[in-house]
């Protein structure tokens, strides 16, 4: 059993945090820490980094100057999804859906969220509605049937990778960039 912030994990448990990155120079009083997790085995885990970090960490948490703490984790996982497609047609397409927690009941129906009030950075139909997030660039997207809102969306995260052509390796001592270091600017359209 391992621990990191008093918080034990179990030898049995699937996941390890690779890599931990904190940042707190981007904005006065903010601090980002980017946690890295993967399956256990798939790479090499630097016990005195994460110690390290632990302490870091730790002495963040104490600072008066610290009032914002921004924590996002990273999961290096893949899923693969195998199943017989049938009845294709000759040349053609078909769409295969993929619900996270099953078919939608629909004996509920599906809600309907009326659109909202205009804003420069969001853009909206009947069934969606996009709102760029002017701190950070990341995208917030509202499934209006549905009620469930997505948030940091088009997040890119930069990390090193001394892999070859074919395969993704993490460097022994990655930095990952997942801020950005001013507010993107975002261009605003008028509406027709």
């Amino acid at each position: 059993m391992s621990s990191f912030l008093g918080i034990h994990v179990a030898s049995g448990n699937p996941y390890v945090i690779a890599s931990i990155q904190i940042v707190e120079e981007q904005q006065p009083g903010v601090a980002a820490v980017d946690v890295m997790v993967t399956p256990q085995g798939h790479t090499t885990i630097n016990e005195h980094e994460l110690q390290a970090a632990e302490q870091r960490l730790l002495a963040l948490l104490q600072r008066e100057d610290i009032h914002t703490i921004h924590f996002t984790v990273f999961d290096l996982a893949r899923e693969t999804i195998d199943f017989v497609a049938a009845d294709l047609p000759a040349y053609g397409l078909k769409t295969y859906w993929v619900y996270p927690h099953g078919l939608p009941d629909p004996a509920v129906g599906a809600r309907f969220i009326a659109p909202s009030s205009p804003s420069p950075t969001s853009i909206e139909n009947e069934y969606y509605r996009v709102e760029a997030h002017s701190d950070d660039g990341t995208l917030a997207v509202t499934d209006k049937q549905t009620g469930a809102v997505y948030t940091g969306l088009n997040r890119f995260v930069d990390g090193g990778d001394v892999g070859d052509l074919y395969n993704y390796n993490p460097p022994a001592h990655d930095q990952f960039i997942s801020m950005p270091i001013e507010p993107p600017v975002i261009p605003r359209q008028s509406r027709r």
